[in-house]
């Protein structure tokens, strides 16, 4: 049980930061709005912002990775 539980801890944090990322890619021009609109300083609002990102671009690029390996089963597959 315990495993499970921080399993999901470390998920959340991810999707905090992930979040984080987007909502400033999506809605701010400058790090200094979103900083002070989230109560950061700028230098952890950027650090903050970063991991995001680094997050959000592995699942995109884990995702890509997926849908071209399903794409190659199901051509192979559909060729024996």
């Amino acid at each position: 049980m315990l495993e499970n539980e921080l399993t999901q801890s470390v998920l959340n944090v991810g999707r905090y930061f992930q979040d984080l990322y987007l909502d400033y890619v999506n809605n701010f021009l400058t790090i200094e709005c979103f900083a002070n609109y989230h109560g950061f300083d700028t230098d952890t609002a950027l650090k903050y912002i970063n991991i995001g990102k680094k997050i959000h671009n592995t699942k995109v690029n884990l995702e890509n990775i997926y849908q071209h390996l399903k794409h190659f089963v199901l051509i192979h597959f559909l060729t024996l």
